[in-house]
């Protein structure tokens, strides 16, 4: 495939895209050509002004616009695709207007398109906040007026995501529209008439999950750009905004009359028939609408009344050999589908990165505002974990003679719980998640973020303590974190000692599987013994903290000790201050230290030595990774097993953009990453290094100039112990124009191909192309990377999105943060100068083939992690929730018998309502994920996974009594087929399904 640059020509009226095409009018003598009218208003919640400055000021009344006019004009149709805005106008309305805005529905001249929350990003959204979102808005829909949506329309998003189209069509939707994708693409496709298409799997073989697809040939969805090829004619058709440059300026659209209308008319056709030129058949969609378009009754009648007159003309002259009609996306996708005549091709694969034109990629976005992305995921793992407690809750309670005071505080809870799933929705957003927002809408995302994450924290506190083994307590447990700022990540809370200096902590594993590995916690004193609810002692080991300054914490110390939680289990540990010459307490690291200044309280506390050793490395059971002599930063890891060292260097360096001779050439911005040249390494001047060695924890902390890094090692048999942990802080609030990136160097032969995830589901085959410039070969990374060759795989896991290359063979190159000092031109008008630090978390692995076989020169399509890597992944994403206690309970999980398979994820569990009075039954959704793993990879650790495949939903959960089971939809949104609960299910490789349980 010709991946050439895009063709463009500047016009004063924007970019005209050259795609230079003929047409025969013979060609419409039989069939006319059919042409399908779609209005639509776009409409973001949150970009240049936030969600409630958009809803205020511009949503709420284009909604009334849109129900007043669709109710005067019965041949007009509209498309709406932001069910936040939806939902809210829909509460806040008359009785009247929702009674029209009912009948509209009913009608089919109001279509609502995806259904989701908002319109989300595809690239860097994980597809379990994904699948909220779009369960939020759907759901919605269903409950108030019993619609479903059968099609998806994604205009906007930066890319577009195989993950996205599989989900969507999972929930119902059986076509879509899409838009953005690299111009070279669309030219390729368009030749080819190939821009619709089943849009398949990678792993699915039987093609059995492919959806149908149209892609939009032109570069924007506005009116200017949907037309056809020449935005100097299609301009001419807005009537209502100033989009044609005549005269030095730009004019409005001259409205139609009796004299111009015959023009007006042929011209309009002429671009409708060249766009028909790139389809199978004889039907052509031309979008009408834009950003925030139709907002009062006078927009509305200047475009349309204008639009009439000259439909009327074309559908009156048969010569013309064309029908006009105002129309929706699902009628026009239901008639191409129709087509008999039409044979589609089949399409495997993303469309990333993105390019809109020339060398400006946009694959900035990726990375930028990197707090926004981490906060992004930890909100989602909090409320996961709420949700899984509150159906428990709801569920165990329902079995019970529970009293009136429990079903108010269930009813309560629900609520702040349906707004805490809109508050994950809308941060989904695809410019809220991708950091392409103003400032001032960032600041805001982030004060409503910290806010979300306090009470999804209240929330878990309270369901914990509703819990059975909790509900007689008069003190519930408390989740033991702590934001300080909108602007930091939470931390875990200093435990306090009670009067007798005990404390208390319960751990919540949101996991379905088990989970074994190194904890920690802080604590205000070095002289601790950790046990179990026994009181059996367990080893355990005491280190102290350093700030980002490389100065000692006085008062505070982190204490590691090994847990075992069962799958959605809890289980309690008791910490209890000791002496200070009690021999009994956590042993105490030993630290070596480069350049670090001590506060003589510690070298009386730990064992300290002052001089730079010969060798500088940290080791568990596992692993030995060793450090550069030069930058302290790490160099190899070494298999225990076999001794065998990997070469796994890693640097920091750094991006400039621009040219330093001609400043009026493009820069970076929030959306374009645009480098003047290869990544510098960064110096390290004064490097500082503090090394931490114990015999649970050891770690290795390098400070640089503007970043520092912590590696580390947990000493267990559990998956934990075969990764290096790595922790990285990046701080660039006194750079600018530097986007600084993490470098890691192996011996791994991979050529030119790598793996990144999608949306942290499936794994997707990447090629470094050559001819590409820098930027157009960095892909979105949401959870992990891989590259491999016959011998071994490094994988690189990552608590948060980053945007990520393979520029030479055996490296994996990753953007940390990005501060820009201008906009980038595409309607941002401001640079990204908010950092704060941004705080990134890895873990990498090094894994052996069982057998080198694996000698393909072009590799498959689509990768599978190891067990071991899964599981690392899927802890690293759903981690430990601590909560101080007053009391100590036997270990209790939610589940009945056994946890579930280690490659069967729980994704979510959502009750749909806790309405009525006890006696009806609640409605559960659950929603589980086998996830695709190979089985080619050495698995040296003791697996404690179930061994059946089998899972039983009328013994799943304990106390929970199931009297129904069905197969839903997705969302949930339609039943697919009956079950009795005790009949045995299996999932499939890769399949992702949904449950309703009726619980009595």
């Amino acid at each position: 495939m010709p991946m050439d640059y895009p063709s463009y020509v500047w016009t004063p009226s924007g970019w005209i895209q050259q795609m230079d095409t003929t047409y025969d009018e013979s060609q419409w003598n039989e069939n006319p050509l059919q042409v399908h009218i779609v209005p639509f208003s776009h409409n973001d919640p949150g970009w240049i002004s936030t969600y409630e400055s958009y809803y205020i000021s511009w949503s709420k009344t284009i909604i009334d616009t849109i129900v007043e006019q669709l109710t005067k004009d019965l041949d007009m149709t509209f498309v709406w695709a932001e069910v936040l805005f939806l939902q809210r106008w829909y509460q806040e309305t008359s009785a009247q207007s929702q009674a029209a805005f009912k009948k509209l529905l009913e009608s089919g001249r109001l279509e609502i398109v995806s259904g989701g929350w908002v319109m989300s990003d595809e690239a860097i959204t994980h597809y379990g906040a994904f699948i909220d979102q779009l369960m939020e808005g759907q759901l919605w829909l269903k409950k108030e007026f019993g619609y479903k949506v059968k099609v998806a329309w994604s205009i906007d998003p930066f890319g577009h995501s195989s993950t996205a189209s599989h989900l969507l069509h999972l929930s119902g939707v059986n076509a879509m529209y899409i838009q953005r994708a690299h111009y070279a693409v669309k030219k390729h496709l368009a030749y080819k008439k190939q821009l619709e298409f089943m849009w398949q799997q990678d792993w699915d073989r039987k093609a059995d999950a492919s959806i149908f697809c149209h892609l939009s040939p032109y570069l924007f969805y506005g009116i200017q750009y949907s037309c056809g090829p020449d935005i100097n004619v299609c301009c001419k058709f807005d009537f209502s905004h100033k989009k044609c440059w005549k005269w030095g300026s730009y004019q409005s659209a001259e409205s139609v009359t009796s004299d111009n209308v015959r023009t007006r008319a042929y011209e309009l056709l002429d671009q409708l028939r060249k766009k028909a030129q790139f389809f199978r058949h004889n039907h052509v969609i031309f979008p009408f609408g834009d950003d925030f378009r139709f907002r009062s009754s006078s927009e509305w009648e200047t475009q349309f009344n204008n639009l009439k007159k000259v439909f009327f003309y074309m559908n009156s002259h048969p010569e013309m050999k064309v029908q006009v009609q105002f129309s929706t996306v699902g009628k026009y996708l239901a008639a191409v589908r129709s087509n008999a005549n039409a044979e589609y091709p089949t399409l495997q694969g993303d469309f990333f990165p993105y390019s809109d034109r020339s060398d400006q990629y946009w694959s900035g976005y990726f990375s930028s505002r990197p707090l926004t992305k981490s906060l992004a995921r930890i909100f989602q793992a909090h409320l996961r974990s709420a949700e899984i407690l509150f159906s428990y809750a709801a569920g165990f309670q329902q079995g019970q003679n529970e009293q009136r005071s429990q079903r108010w505080t269930l009813k309560s809870t629900y609520i702040e719980i349906e707004a805490l799933r809109r508050s994950l929705g809308l941060l989904q957003h695809h410019d809220t998640i991708t950091g392409t927002s103003r400032i001032s809408v960032v600041s805001d995302t982030l004060k409503s973020i910290k806010s979300s994450l306090e009470k999804c924290r209240n929330v878990i506190s309270l369901l914990v303590g509703m819990m059975p083994q909790f509900q007689n307590e008069h003190i519930r447990p408390v989740v033991m974190e702590e934001q300080l700022s909108q602007n930091s990540i939470p931390r875990t809370k200093l435990i306090e000692f009670d009067s007798a200096g005990e404390s208390i902590v319960v751990l919540f594993n949101p996991l379905a599987n088990n989970v074994t590995q190194i904890a920690h916690l802080s604590v205000p004193s070095p002289d601790i013994k950790v046990f179990d609810m026994n009181m059996n002692p367990i080893e355990c080991q005491v280190t102290p903290v350093l700030d980002q300054r490389a100065i000692f914490v006085e008062g505070q110390f982190e204490v590691y000790f090994e847990v075992k939680v069962a799958g959605l289990g809890m289980v309690s540990y008791r910490i209890k201050k000791l002496s200070p010459d009690d021999k009994s307490r956590c042993r105490r690291s030993t630290l070596s230290m480069i350049n670090i200044h001590m506060d003589h309280k510690f070298s009386s506390l730990f064992n300290i030595s002052w001089h730079e050793t010969s060798h500088l490395s940290i080791s568990n059971r596992h692993l030995m990774v060793t450090f550069c002599k030069c930058t302290y930063l790490m160099q190899s890891i070494i298999s225990k097993r076999d001794m065998i060292p990997y070469k796994a260097e890693m640097k920091f360096g750094f991006y400039r953009t621009g040219h330093w001779i001609n400043p009026f050439v493009d820069k970076s911005g929030a959306y374009i990453f645009l480098p003047d040249g290869p990544a510098k390494d960064m110096g390290c001047r004064n490097c500082r290094l503090v090394v931490i060695k114990g015999p649970l924890f050891s770690s290795a902390t390098t400070w640089l100039n503007i970043t520092s890094q912590t590696v580390a090692l947990y000493n267990t048999n559990a998956a934990q112990g075969l990764g290096v942990h790595v922790t990285n802080h990046v701080d660039l609030h006194s750079h600018d124009n530097i986007e600084v990136v993490l470098k890691l160097k192996t011996s791994v032969e991979n050529s030119d191909y790598f793996y990144t995830d999608l949306n942290s589901f499936q794994m997707h085959r990447r090629k470094t192309l050559n001819r590409f410039p820098i930027q157009g070969n960095f892909y979105p990374m949401t959870s992990a990377a891989f590259i491999e060759d016959s011998r071994i795989r490094f994988s690189l896991l990552s608590a948060e999105s980053h945007g990520i290359a393979s520029l030479n063979p055996g490296t994996l190159e990753l953007i940390l943060d990005r501060r820009l000092a201008q906009d980038d031109w595409r309607g941002l008008k401001e640079g990204v100068q908010d950092n704060v630090q941004a705080v990134s978390q890895f873990i990498v692995v090094v894994e052996e083939w069982k057998n080198a076989v694996k000698s393909s020169k072009v590799p498959p399509l689509t990768g599978f992690p190891s067990r071991v890597v899964q599981r690392m992944g899927n802890a690293m994403e759903n981690r430990l929730v601590f909560l101080s206690s007053s009391v100590s309970k036997p270990p209790f999980s939610l589940l009945s018998h056994s946890a579930l398979p280690c490659d069967v994820h729980l994704v979510n569990m959502r009750l749909l309502s806790v309405e009525g009075d006890g006696t009806r039954g609640l409605e559960l959704l659950v929603v589980l994920h086998r996830v695709g793993v190979t089985c080619e990879i050495e698995n040296p650790v003791a697996s404690d996974c179930t061994d059946s495949d089998e899972i039983m939903f009328s013994s799943l959960f304990r106390n929970f009594t199931v009297t129904s089971v069905d197969e839903m939809t997705l969302t949930g949104t339609s039943v697919i087929r009956h079950i009795l609960p005790d009949t045995p299910v299996v999932l499939n490789n890769m399949e992702i399904k949904t449950w309703k349980l009726n619980l009595i």
